[in-house]
């Protein structure tokens, strides 16, 4: 049987940004599947969602603000508050 993992989508996905590479919605999300598998609620747009919400919270940003008008490939980096609070929480 497979167990939950410990961690909760979001605090997963900054964990994933905590080596400082810019990454997309689909990026992410092709690598956290190994930690749900079998959850279909890791689409790409789901987590894009969740990137919008630790984004409006200061958690991430993006990794180029240009990319913003044009709304495709957006990428994200964990800001210097959202690293802290990634670190303290993953303790």
């Amino acid at each position: 049987m497979n167990r939950p993992p410990s961690r909760t989508v979001r605090l997963n996905i900054g964990a994933m940004l905590l080596d400082g590479l810019p990454r997309t919605a689909e990026e992410i999300s092709s690598g956290l599947a190994g930690f749900y598998p079998g959850e279909r609620h890791l689409c790409t747009e789901a987590v894009e969602l969740h990137l919008q919400a630790l984004r409006a919270v200061g958690v991430v940003m993006l990794a180029d603000p240009a990319d913003d008008e044009a709304r495709q490939d957006l990428t994200y980096v964990l800001s210097a508050d959202g690293k802290a609070r990634v670190q303290r929480n993953l303790e």
